[in-house]
């Protein structure tokens, strides 16, 4: 179905449409070299960051965290689907790894949606030696999700694959350091505001290993994070959607 969708329907839209806006100059390339008859159409519009995602008061961030999280652990973060593509059970076996090596006492927070087709993040959870350091968090409401940004020792996605990537966007306007792989879009959302891995458990497990003791190192990405977050607004996405609105109507 999905195979259809993509090769037909997308195919036929990207043909009859007077302009295509992509996310990012990654799926710009994207589209040029499977559908080179769009070529000359895209344009890249970068998406934005909420307003309300921002750094909190610790305190505030603190009480704000879902109960099954423990305020006194550091622990990092993962929020997104669990479709394969997002490699969430690669990161899995990274944070195994990681509390093997180092002997930290982390936790690692998966807040996601379960999802039955997809069932290799559970899966490697029941694997792990450390299972009881992962804490899964099901239908959780935005500011929890904001406050869990905000309180992590560092936001990891490590995906195989992205068009542009909200989630370290996101935790980088909250002042949360970010860890992500160095596939699709993602290096260049984050430019230099994030520690950048392959997205195989061993280069992640090390990823995780240079942030998670090192202040120093967090400290400089939550400054550069915040800055580089600030360059993403839907105020500014909205106004250059209109300019191609305008150009196409002759205005």
């Amino acid at each position: 179905r999905f195979h259809f969708f993509f090769r037909w329907v997308i195919r036929r839209c990207l043909a009859r449409a007077d302009r295509v806006i992509a996310p990012s100059r990654r799926t710009r390339d994207d589209i040029r070299s499977r559908f080179p008859a769009a070529a000359g159409k895209v344009t890249v519009i970068y998406n934005g960051v909420d307003e309300k995602y921002r750094p909190l008061d610790p305190a505030a961030a603190r009480r704000l965290l879902p109960p099954a999280v423990d305020p006194a652990v550091p622990f990092a973060l993962f929020v997104g689907r669990l479709d394969p593509y997002k490699n969430a059970a690669a990161l899995v076996r990274a944070f195994d790894l990681f509390l093997r090596e180092t002997g930290e006492a982390g936790r690692l927070v998966l807040a996601s949606h379960r999802d039955p087709r997809y069932p290799e993040v559970f899966a490697a959870i029941a694997a792990s030696s450390r299972a009881d350091r992962i804490v899964f968090l099901d239908g959780l409401a935005e500011e929890e999700i904001i406050a869990l940004y905000a309180c992590a020792r560092a936001v990891v996605l490590p995906s195989l694959y992205e068009g542009f990537g909200l989630p370290p966007l996101e935790a980088m306007a909250c002042g949360a350091p970010v860890v992500c792989s160095d596939r699709g879009s993602l290096p260049e959302v984050v430019g230099e505001a994030a520690l950048i891995a392959e997205p195989s458990p061993a280069a992640l497990a090390g990823a995780l290993k240079r942030i998670w003791g090192d202040e120093n190192l967090r400290a400089a990405l939550r400054e550069k994070g915040l800055k580089r977050a600030a360059e993403f607004s839907w105020e500014k996405a909205a106004r250059e959607h209109l300019a191609v609105y305008r150009e196409l109507a002759g205005l």
